[in-house]
C-alpha cells in the first residue's frame, strides 16, 4: 500500500505540473540554443516521430516561475534531447517541471533518449519526471553528465524497464529525492557526492574506469538494493564513508579494486558481499578490497560463511579470493594478521586486522636472530 500511495503522488504531481500552469507560450529559441533563455510559461520538443532539440556547449536554459518543459519522443534511434550546456530547474523559492514522455510503446533502437555531457541542476523546488514508455533494452536510455539534486528526480514507466539511467558526476543535497522506480542507475569515471536526501533505485551499476561515491550523511542507500562493479575489465570503486552506513549488496566482478575509507568511530556494514549475480561469477581473479586510514571496529559483513586463508578473505559460493590490503592515516602499510571474527552486538562479522605492537615485533625479531646465531654456531 505504502508503494501505491507514493505512485499515486508521484502521479498527482505530475498531473497538477502539466494542467495548473496559468502561462503558456511557444518562444523557445530554435535549436540548438547557444544563449540563455528563461522559460517561465508551458512549452514542449520534439514528438512521437523523432523530433529532436539541442543545447549548445554555451546555452543556458532555466525552467522557474512555474515554468514547464515537455519532452516527447516516439523512438530512440536518435536522441530527442541533447545537453551540452546547462539545465537549471526551478530554484529554492521558484518552481519549474521538466517532462520527459512517450505517450506510446515502440520497437527500441539504442540512442539514449535525453543525454550529453552538460549539466542539470535541480534547484528545491524543481523537478524532472520521466513517465509513459521508456525504452527497455540493455543500454543506457538516459545520459546526464552532473547533476546538482536539491528537488526531485522521478521515473514513472508505464512497464518495466531494463535500461539504464547514467549519471557520472552526481550531488544530492539533505532535501534531494532521485527515485528511479524500476530503473537501473549507472555510472563511470565520476564521481557522486551524496549529503541526505534519499536514492532509490534497484541497483547501481558501475561500468569500467574508476568512481567515487561520498556518503556524507547516515544510511544514505538504504533504498539502493545493489551496487554493482558489471564489467571485468578494471573497475576501481572509491568509498569515502562520513558516517554510519549500510550497503545491502555490495557485488564486484574480476579485475576489481574496492578502496574504502572509514572516518574514525563511522561503520561501514555490508549485508551481503559478493561476487556478480549474487556471487553467479565463478573463481573471480584480481579482486582486492583496500582500506585507507584503517581501524578495527569499522568494517562489517552479513556473510556467516567466509573466512580468512592466507590474509585474503575466500567466498566459497564463488570460491573466489578477495585480497585484504590496509594503510594508516600517513599512508603507511599496515602488515599483520587478519580474520573474520563474529560481533556478537550487531550480529554480523568484523574485518579484524591484528598489527603487531612494535616492542612485541622487536622481541620476535631478536629471537629469531638469537636462534639464527645459536644455530650457526652448532654447525661450527
Amino acid at each position: 500500500m505504502k508503494a501505491d500511495i507514493c505512485f499515486f503522488f508521484r502521479l498527482a504531481s505530475f498531473a497538477a505540473a502539466v494542467f495548473v500552469s496559468p502561462k503558456f507560450s511557444l518562444a523557445l529559441p530554435d535549436s540548438p540554443l547557444s544563449g540563455e533563455y528563461d522559460l517561465t510559461g508551458s512549452e514542449s520538443v520534439g514528438n512521437t516521430w523523432g523530433g529532436t532539440y539541442q543545447i549548445g556547449e554555451s546555452g543556458v536554459l532555466n525552467i522557474s516561475g512555474g515554468g514547464i518543459l515537455t519532452v516527447t519522443y516516439g523512438q530512440n534511434e536518435w536522441g530527442t534531447l541533447t545537453n551540452n550546456g546547462v539545465i537549471n530547474i526551478g530554484s529554492k523559492d521558484s518552481a519549474g517541471t521538466l517532462i520527459v514522455d512517450s505517450p506510446n510503446s515502440f520497437t527500441s533502437g539504442w540512442a539514449a533518449v535525453v543525454g550529453g555531457s552538460g549539466t542539470v541542476n535541480i534547484g528545491e523546488m524543481g523537478s524532472l519526471t520521466f513517465t509513459g514508455y521508456i525504452p527497455s533494452y540493455w543500454g543506457v536510455s538516459v545520459h546526464i553528465g552532473n547533476m546538482d539534486l536539491a528537488g526531485s528526480v522521478s521515473v514513472i514507466p508505464s512497464a518495466g524497464v531494463d535500461s539504464y539511467f547514467r549519471v557520472d558526476n552526481l550531488t544530492v543535497h539533505e532535501n534531494g529525492s532521485f527515485d528511479s522506480g524500476a530503473m537501473h542507475l549507472s555510472a563511470q569515471n565520476g564521481v557522486w557526492d551524496i549529503y541526505g536526501g534519499g536514492i532509490s533505485a534497484p541497483k547501481l551499476r558501475v561500468a569500467s574506469g574508476e568512481m567515487t561515491v561520498n556518503l556524507r550523511g547516515e544510511n544514505l542507500l538504504e533504498n539502493l538494493r545493489v551496487v554493482s562493479i558489471d564489467s571485468n575489465t578494471g573497475t576501481t570503486v572509491k568509498m569515502n564513508v562520513f558516517a554510519d552506513n549500510i550497503i545491502q549488496n555490495l557485488e564486484f566482478n574480476a579485475n576489481s579494486v574496492m578502496e574504502f575509507s572509514i572516518s574514525n568511530g563511522s561503520r561501514l556494514i555490508i549485508n551481503n558481499f559478493s561476487t556478480k549475480d549474487n556471487n553467479n561469477v565463478w573463481q573471480a581473479e584480481n579482486v582486492e578490497a583496500v582500506f585507507y586510514d584503517y581501524s578495527n571496529g569499522s568494517f562489517f559483513i552479513g556473510n556467516s560463511d567466509y573466512w580468512i586463508e592466507d590474509n585474503r578473505l575466500y567466498i566459497p559460493a564463488a570460491d573466489t579470493y578477495v585480497t585484504l590490503t590496509a594503510y594508516d592515516g600517513e599512508g603507511g602499510l599496515l602488515s599483520g594478521e587478519w580474520s573474520f571474527e563474529w560481533n556478537a552486538q550487531l550480529n554480523l562479522n568484523e574485518l579484524v586486522l591484528t598489527v603487531p605492537e612494535p616492542a612485541a615485533f622487536a622481541a620476535a625479531l631478536g629471537a629469531f636472530a638469537l636462534a639464527f646465531a645459536l644455530r650457526g654456531r652448532a654447525g661450527r
